[in-house]
């Protein structure tokens, strides 16, 4: 299928009235103003319809999913002062008692900047640190006692947003949610 072959308009695509356009509306993801669009499609690249590429972009619909909920557990853990990203760190690596980052950035999909640039800063405030693997090559990261200390205090915080996504999102929104992790996961 060329670029050119299929034009899709946004009128089109609000209503799904085409035959080979499908949407669904799932209102338990932002009270109604959240549209996910599941086709195979190209859009007529010589009349490109911004609207349309805004609207059906999976990508930009899992970017703005992902910072709603990331500000509520964000929220929820700032009197910690932890972030999100930092707390799925620090619950990794104590699931693992020691990680290598590479096993860390492969487990959390996390870029390895990203994932240097959270140790390093979590280092300083002494809820990680690093040791020698045994190769003395590289390092691995483990949880200290004052990490593992924050990662308690920081648990009701967390059920408290669980909780929250959860009532917001509705339980069978979120096991679609995980069915969509396992499938990409797979592919990987």
């Amino acid at each position: 299928m060329s670029s050119e072959s299929l034009r899709i308009n946004s009128r089109e695509l609000v209503r799904g009235s085409a035959n080979r356009v499908s949407s669904s509306r799932s209102p338990a993801l932002t009270g109604g103003g959240l549209i996910a669009y599941t086709t195979d499609m190209v859009l007529d690249t010589k009349d490109l319809d911004t609207n349309s590429v805004e609207g059906a972009c999976v990508g930009g619909c899992v970017r703005q999913l992902n910072r709603m909920v990331s500000a509520i557990y964000d929220g929820a853990l700032a009197n910690a002062g932890l972030k999100t990203s930092q707390f799925s760190v620090l619950v990794s690596v104590a699931n693992r008692k020691q990680a290598r980052p590479t096993e860390l950035t492969k487990h959390l999909q996390m870029d390895e900047s990203t994932l240097s640039r959270n140790v390093e800063r979590m280092c300083a405030r002494g809820w990680l640190r690093l040791v020698q693997d045994a190769d003395r090559r590289r390092h691995l990261i483990e949880v200290t006692d004052k990490g593992q200390a924050l990662i308690r205090k920081c648990l009701p915080a967390w059920q408290k947003a669980q909780a929250e996504v959860s009532r917001r999102l509705g339980t069978d929104t979120i096991a679609e949610l995980r069915s969509a992790l396992r499938k990409l996961s797979a592919r990987n």
